[in-house]
């Protein structure tokens, strides 16, 4: 059960910074908040996860509310979509505050900071999409123009999740999927394109295994390292299509 990982909570880093140049130090210490922050995301999708999982086992019970215990599931969905956004624009935050910082950039592991984004990149490729999708949610389709912006013309089946498809008309049609669940995957459009995420725990994982490697690539200057520097793993590939 995924509640075990809300028992990790770590403290924050702290940067050895009188060993940088003065003109660096405010950036660098910018970027130790940020890796801070990256945990304190991580766990806040983990929360999002433990509520999302709670709703669905609650609702094969309480089959009175199931639409109640759905809505809460797009609430909790929403918000560990939204918390994945907010780690991707950490990182982007933490680059443009190295470019600044040539002395830093000497004493950590770039490679391995590179290699990091590389992969959350890669396993959440429409985090920015998702984001415009729940933001803007109502303007959508809050005109006509607005609906076939986003929506998409299609005559063949849509895919939701690996189980659930979308079969549309043999002629062209309009398809505008608003915010949706299916098993655990959420759901949406943005300008025309489908795009997804799986709140289960496999993508927590991910944000805890890129956080980890961010620690890593930073840890000769962390000092004093709250914990021992974090063994890197790296979990199998996400589908192409995820």
């Amino acid at each position: 059960m995924s509640i075990d990982r809300m028992h990790k909570l770590r403290a924050s880093p702290n940067f050895r910074l009188h060993e940088l140049p003065e003109e660096e130090r405010d950036d660098a210490g910018s970027i130790r908040a940020n890796i801070a922050e990256m945990h304190r995301r991580s766990t806040s999708f983990w929360s999002g996860r433990n509520l999302f999982q709670r709703c669905a086992e609650q609702s094969v019970f309480d089959y009175a509310n199931q639409r109640t215990y759905h809505e809460w599931q797009l609430c909790a969905a929403r918000d560990c979509v939204m918390s994945i956004y907010h780690f991707g624009r950490i990182i982007e935050g933490i680059d443009i505050s190295i470019s600044k910082c040539p002395q830093l950039r000497e004493i950590i592991d770039g490679k391995s900071k590179r290699e990091a984004r590389k992969r959350f990149e890669r396993y959440f490729p429409s985090y920015i999409t998702l984001r415009h999708a729940i933001a803007h949610s109502a303007e959508r389709s809050n005109t006509l123009k607005d609906a076939s912006r986003h929506g998409r013309l299609s005559s063949r089946k849509i895919e939701l999740n690996p189980d659930v498809s979308v079969l549309v008309g043999s002629e062209a049609s309009m398809l505008l999927v608003h915010d949706n669940i299916y098993g655990t995957t959420f759901s949406s459009m943005w300008d025309g394109a489908l795009v997804r995420c799986e709140i289960n725990d496999q993508s927590g994982v991910w944000l805890d295994e890129i956080t980890d490697a961010y620690w890593a690539s930073f840890d000769k200057i962390i000092d004093p390292n709250p914990e021992p520097p974090p063994r890197i793993t790296v979990s199998s590939q996400p589908p192409a299509d995820f």
